[in-house]
């Protein structure tokens, strides 16, 4: 039988002991699944991904397995796409470097990026539409454009699971449906994908599964069984009449 992608048993996280974010969260990922993590501001989504990449200095669990395994035994099978504002965009590297900089696991960190490597990163920056702007400095792209040079980046790697930090925010709609389609694709190839995503409006167009998160994880499953009236209330503090509208703009910032 294959391990799953990611088997979660009682993960909580966060930056002290004394005050963990994440708590108790148990779930699965299946292959070739899309998976939206959602939930109010605060609720802890980007902190469960550190946590099960072992990047908070406070983390328990019973058990995080990857493909069946441990983390350290899987990274070359994983690939982690922060938020694009945890990014310091005013490093001196092009496009390409940073696409490349996805194979130093590969390559060892000594051993020079060559011809080879070039090409990879290349195609990769072709896949996300971005095959002419290899050479500017990242640093002088949009943000929609820095957002495909990471998503280029992870398809360098080649990596069986990806984990994603809001890939949508902050670009344009061109850029959503790209992204959309380049992870929509990476599912229908088998790859696994957790993101976590922040305009329920559009959930249901991107993603095939979803998991709600307010400090515990409240639902896990398609979209129709998750994103109810009552769940969303319970996640978002809201009465059932209008949840998701009115989630979703709290989670914009435009709700009182």
């Amino acid at each position: 039988m294959t391990a799953l992608p990611l088997d979660v048993s009682a993960l909580s996280a966060g930056y002290t002991r004394e005050e963990m974010i994440v708590r108790d969260a148990s779930f699965s990922l299946v292959h070739g699944s899309m998976t939206a993590l959602i939930g109010p501001n605060g609720a802890g989504k980007s902190t469960l991904l550190k946590g099960l990449l072992g990047l908070l200095p406070a983390c328990t669990f019973d058990r995080i397995a990857f493909f069946g395994d441990t983390l350290d035994a899987a990274r070359a099978r994983i690939a982690y796409i922060p938020q694009r504002s945890e990014i310091d965009w005013n490093f001196p590297a092009s496009a390409l470097d940073v696409v490349a900089m996805g194979l130093y696991r590969k390559l060892g960190f000594f051993r020079r990026v060559g011809r080879d490597a070039k090409a990879q990163a290349r195609v990769a920056l072709e896949q996300v539409g971005l095959r002419d702007e290899a050479m500017e400095q990242v640093g002088e792209l949009s943000g929609g454009q820095q957002q495909r040079v990471l998503i280029a980046r992870a398809l360098v790697q080649n990596a069986e699971l990806l984990f994603l930090d809001e890939p949508f925010a902050n670009v344009d709609a061109f850029t959503e449906e790209h992204v959309a389609g380049i992870l929509r694709g990476l599912r229908d190839q088998g790859r696994t994908i957790l993101a976590v995503h922040h305009d329920l409006r559009s959930v249901r167009k991107h993603f095939d599964q979803v998991m709600l998160l307010n400090e515990r994880i409240l639902a896990q499953g398609n979209a129709a069984e998750v994103m109810t009236d009552a769940r969303l209330a319970e996640a978002y503090g809201f009465t059932p009449n209008s949840a998701v509208s009115t989630a979703d703009k709290a989670v914009s910032g435009t709700a009182a």
